[in-house]
């Protein structure tokens, strides 16, 4: 097991690197989206799909 995972510790590196990007993206695009932020980050305000990118909270 020990040679094996010294014979591929680059990818597993990678591996583990690229796992924890797309965690902290995924996390990140919740918290955003639990405290209201939109999809594109421009704000409903003034955009014409407001209404039909998210429903309004009660």
């Amino acid at each position: 097991m020990f040679t094996w995972l010294m014979a591929n510790l680059g990818t597993v590196l990678v591996a583990a690197i690229v796992i924890a990007a797309v965690v902290l993206i995924v996390v990140s695009m919740i918290r955003k989206r639990k405290k209201g932020g939109s999809s594109c980050a421009c704000g409903c305000e003034n955009c014409r799909y407001a209404g039909s990118c998210r429903a309004e909270k009660p």
